[in-house]
């Protein structure tokens, strides 16, 4: 019996059609997993940027709300780190208790200290709100074990009041900006002391190195302070 070979090719395919359909599939399978990451990247940026705003908003508004109540006469009111110079990053102050025949009283156990990145004899990376008797004590008791405030390891169970956190997190680190300071008080010269300006500088910075924002977010409220 005689076998026709062109009919017996044409119901099958060569080595070579076969390599093309091969090539061809993983085209298109890369092509798609390329598109799936490429996704999933746009969204956990928007996700990232969402939390970004909305964390960096949240600072800047209890950091506004606790200056707003700092009393310019308390002996322990001082900008500090620098104590001399521009755009200094620690304020402290004590909370004020109460008024007795003119004398004012203060809380000297939970003084607040509002805190950006140092790295000094108090290291911090992010920007905290400490309440203890000193800065140094603050660190001592709410240091992770990375030794620095500021990160997200931070013992935010610690407390020398109870109910009264010696540290609170408000930005942790990952958020620090490409340039600039994270966190800066600037008194206004014309106001006599009793205005400030505060000045948050906020990013993202991925595991890559890149950042999420090609320009830092910047966030500023003038404050009145108590006198």
């Amino acid at each position: 019996m005689h076998c026709d070979s062109r009919s017996s090719r044409s119901r099958g395919f060569t080595l070579i059609e076969v390599v093309v359909a091969v090539g061809l599939l993983g085209l298109i399978a890369g092509g798609i997993t390329t598109s799936f990451y490429t996704i999933q990247s746009a969204v956990d940026d928007e996700f990232t940027e969402a939390d970004l705003l909305f964390r960096s908003r949240s600072a800047i508004d209890r950091l506004t709300r606790l200056c707003s109540t700092a009393v310019t006469t308390d002996a322990r009111f001082a900008l500090r780190d620098p104590t001399t110079g521009t755009d200094p990053w620690c304020l402290e102050f004590r909370e004020l208790n109460s008024v007795t025949a003119g004398v004012a009283n203060y809380d000297d156990k939970l003084v607040y200290h509002l805190f950006g990145p140092d790295g000094g004899a108090t290291p911090c990376s992010g920007i905290v709100i400490g309440r203890g008797p000193d800065m140094t004590s603050i660190y001592d008791a709410a240091q992770g074990a990375d030794g620095w405030l500021g990160t997200e390891d931070d013992n935010v169970t610690a407390a020398f009041v109870a109910g009264n956190p010696a540290v609170e997190l408000l930005l942790p680190s990952v958020y620090a900006p490409q340039t600039g300071r994270m966190l800066t008080f600037v008194v206004d010269p014309a106001s006599a002391g009793r205005m400030i300006t505060i000045t948050l500088r906020c990013n993202f910075r991925r595991t890559d190195g890149t950042y999420l924002r090609a320009a830092d977010l910047v966030l500023s409220e003038r404050v009145s302070l108590r006198w």
